[in-house]
């Protein structure tokens, strides 16, 4: 890697940190638990249909899950 790649690798990384370090501080921690918990008493749709795809193993068909939609192999 040359001089000037690595220096560009730095900086990106350094600005990287800071971002992670600005939204993990606990400040902003605060302000995301709304949006958690909105979040776990109203799940996504698609997350009942990835459910149901569980219990019923490989026979993945109906209105809300295409073949293979719950694996991410599509297998």
């Amino acid at each position: 890697m040359q001089a000037a790649d690595a220096a560009a690798a730095a900086q990106v990384r350094a600005e990287q940190f800071r971002f992670f370090a600005e939204a993990l501080k606990t400040a902003k921690l605060k302000l995301y638990v709304p949006h958690f918990v909105s979040e776990a008493e109203v799940p996504p749709a698609s997350w009942a249909c990835l459910a149901a795809s569980a219990v019923i193993s490989r026979a993945r068909t109906g209105p809300c899950c295409p073949p293979d939609a719950a694996s991410p192999s599509g297998s």
